[in-house]
């Protein structure tokens, strides 16, 4: 009839303008947004997305995925997809996109199947993207100069334990000990690797503050006076006294400064911290 007809154009148009809108939401989107079908033939193909593979949509309509990847990386982010079709979705998968002149683009994706109407038959996939190079080499950079940052810390740690150990040979074989057994007891006690780098570097220079104490009487034999036990002790302020201009991850100048305390709350500092333990000086 000529009411049914009507109503027939009438749903038609509105779905041809939900169509056409939908369509342009994704055209012009400001992410990256692609769909293939089963065959992972690419079926739409955004105005961003020519943007960050620097292919036409002319050019990619129909075209096989895979030339959107790098050959190196390309078998195991198309094992990825074809878990997509299997009912697997990214959340947040990060696959590199290989530009038309060449250069390599680090993007995050997420993506969904679309699915017949008995929600069983795979219809076709649509991911979208978030393009993260600038962000990946920024953190390149930045842990290039941490490690470089890591490096001069080093050889800062080593040139001053050198000074001690030319010094004083006694003082450098016992600050090795100590790192060795505080490193070793740090393990045991599950602590981080970061912690257990802080230990080490403490154990290494805790006596440090010596260079300050005459040679005399580190190395006099017999037992010392009141007077150069007094001396002595003033080695772990000074020892703080040289780190605490040195930037370091760590606290180390402040363990140097108590790595005499007891957690009875006796020690050199005369008990200024109860809760700390002592350094095992017998070793």
């Amino acid at each position: 009839s000529h009411f049914l007809e009507l109503e027939v154009a009438i749903k038609t148009s509105e779905l041809r303008e939900t169509r056409d809108y939908l369509n342009n939401l994704i055209r012009y989107a400001n992410a990256p947004i692609i769909v293939w079908d089963p065959d992972k033939r690419i079926t739409i193909f955004n105005k961003a997305f020519e943007n960050l593979s620097g292919w036409t949509e002319q050019e990619m309509m129909g075209q096989s995925l895979d030339v959107l990847f790098p050959r190196k990386s390309r078998s195991d982010i198309l094992q990825k997809i074809e878990r997509t079709s299997k009912g697997e979705h990214w959340e947040t998968v990060e696959i590199p996109i290989l530009r038309k002149n060449g250069e390599i683009r680090v993007a995050l994706w997420n993506s969904a199947n679309i699915y017949e109407e008995d929600g069983k038959t795979l219809l076709s996939t649509i991911a979208q993207g978030q393009d993260i190079t600038e962000r990946e080499q920024a953190q390149g950079a930045l842990k290039q100069s941490f490690e470089k940052l890591q490096k001069t810390l080093e050889g800062t740690v080593n040139a001053l334990s050198l000074v001690v150990e030319i010094r004083d040979p006694y003082t450098a074989g016992h600050q090795r000990r100590v790192t060795r057994l505080a490193c070793a007891i740090a393990k045991e006690m599950n602590l981080s690797k970061t912690k257990i780098e802080a230990i080490r570097v403490a154990g290494t220079l805790h006596d440090i503050g010596k260079i300050h104490i005459p040679a005399e009487i580190l190395s006099n034999p017999s037992k010392s006076s009141e007077v150069e036990m007094n001396i002595v002790k003033t080695h772990s302020q000074v020892g703080y006294d040289i780190l605490k201009t040195i930037e370091s991850p760590w606290p180390v100048a402040k363990i140097v400064l108590q790595h005499h305390e007891r957690m009875d709350g006796s020690g050199i500092l005369m008990g200024s911290w109860d809760r700390i333990f002592s350094w095992k000086q017998g070793f």
